[in-house]
């Protein structure tokens, strides 16, 4: 075969072809050998990009690069082709769960005397913020019995005597305080009789 006479004809025609506006070059050698493989599988050519992510789900954003083939070397680390935010909801602890941003005021307990205490606890992807874990608390304080009878509310006073019957009854008085079911001091008697007991 004359050699010299095959490559003339293959240069006019395409010479011809081209100049018909039908020539279709081949992709050079070197830029197949210097494709590179992403990690999900597909191929990118030497000079292209792709976006790959840290992750295939993540909360609250997803974590990104950008990839870029050169000479065959693929640059960068993350090795997934999509990603999708997904964030955990939270359970809370009277029942019931919130999502994940969101954010309830919980109670150190369900009721209490002089005062009810309160936190934020807030929902991050499955994990809840603070310790209380009352989801109401009603202010309730207990009365006190008297030992003459009847009873008084918390925060009530009243004048006990330490004689029924005595020459000066201020003498013996004392005030008795309720306090969420405790009452303070302790005489005895309601009421005093003042008698001069001299006997005279």
């Amino acid at each position: 075969m004359n050699v010299p006479r095959c490559l003339a004809a293959i240069m006019m025609f395409l010479l011809l072809a081209s100049s018909a506006g039908h020539a279709q070059v081949p992709m050079p050698f070197s830029a197949w050998t210097n494709r590179c493989n992403t990690p999900w599988g597909s191929l990118l050519d030497d000079g292209g990009t792709a976006t790959a992510f840290l992750a295939t789900s993540a909360c609250p954003s997803c974590t990104s690069e950008t990839r870029t083939c050169t000479s065959g070397s693929l640059s960068g680390s993350y090795t997934n082709a999509s990603c999708s935010v997904s964030c955990a909801s939270c359970n809370l602890p009277w029942g019931g769960s919130i999502s994940h941003g969101q954010s309830v005021t919980a109670w150190n307990t369900s009721s209490s005397c002089g005062g009810c205490s309160s936190q934020t606890r807030t929902c991050s992807n499955g994990s809840l913020s603070g310790s209380f874990t009352f989801s109401s608390c009603s202010t309730v304080c207990a009365s006190c019995n008297l030992p003459w009878g009847g009873s008084i509310a918390h925060g009530q006073s009243v004048t006990a005597y330490l004689y029924a019957i005595t020459y000066s009854c201020a003498s013996f008085s004392q005030t008795r305080t309720c306090s969420n079911g405790s009452l303070s001091g302790s005489y005895g008697y309601g009421s005093c009789d003042q008698t001069d007991l001299s006997g005279q």
